[in-house]
């Protein structure tokens, strides 16, 4: 019985280690097909700049400076666009910051974006952070994204970090007309209640709090993930 036991306590062990393995290998990916797809972008645009050359050449011969400056500008926010990508050193929050930048981008989604990473290391498994951060994202772009008309799309992120814990804000703008009422977790389950249960077993794991506030056309969720006592 004694030998059953941990056997069966090995298997727990080992299947959890492979699942955390598995969910790094996911961010890692993550991080690839990013870089890739931004690079794609820049070829492209490589590819295409001489016949920009040539109109801009065209543009200063006749006088029309102003013009091809425009058009130079335009050039320019292009190349930025492609290069949509998050080097905080961390690469949980890299890779998933970054995929959906781009993907906010592909739905036409005006994402604003400010990270800060303290140089202490961020002491929380890369399982755990992928799973709040990578639901987090996912619910706030499922719910922008059904936002009629494009225009009015919009995603705000703010993540930093203290010598203690890892702060993440997330505001975004939603379809469906909301309530003023008191911060309600079940306000628009249809938004955002896939995986805020497991957001909130992360956050208690952790000694930390979830907070969603359902504002008009906006919903918003902060997550306050101390991190784990060294040693414990």
């Amino acid at each position: 019985m004694v030998l059953w036991f941990r056997r069966r306590n090995e298997a727990a062990r080992l299947a959890e280690l492979n699942g955390r393995l598995h969910r790094q290998l996911e961010a890692q990916e993550l991080s690839y097909q990013d870089t890739l797809h931004s690079f794609m972008d820049i070829k492209r645009i490589i590819h295409d700049i001489n016949k920009q050359l040539v109109y801009i050449r065209a543009c200063i011969e006749a006088g029309h400076a102003a013009e091809g400056a425009d058009h130079i500008n335009g050039i320019l926010q292009q190349i930025e666009a492609s290069c949509n990508t998050i080097t905080t050193g961390n690469l949980a929050v890299d890779a998933l910051v970054s995929h959906a930048l781009n993907l906010a981008s592909d739905l036409n989604i005006a994402m604003q974006h400010k990270v800060q990473l303290s140089g202490a290391p961020v002491n929380i498994e890369h399982y755990d952070l992928c799973i709040v951060l990578g639901n987090l994202l996912d619910n706030a772009i499922d719910a922008a994204r059904q936002v009629r008309p494009a225009q009015n799309r919009s995603i705000q992120l703010h993540i930093h970090s203290n010598n203690n814990a890892l702060v993440i804000y997330i505001g975004n703008s939603m379809a469906a007309p909301a309530s003023t009422a008191a911060p309600c977790r079940r306000a628009h389950p249809e938004m955002h209640g896939i995986g805020l249960s497991t957001i909130q077993q992360v956050t208690g794991k952790y000694g930390g709090h979830l907070r969603t506030t359902v504002k008009p056309g906006k919903y918003e969720t902060v997550v306050v993930l101390p991190y784990a006592k060294t040693g414990s």
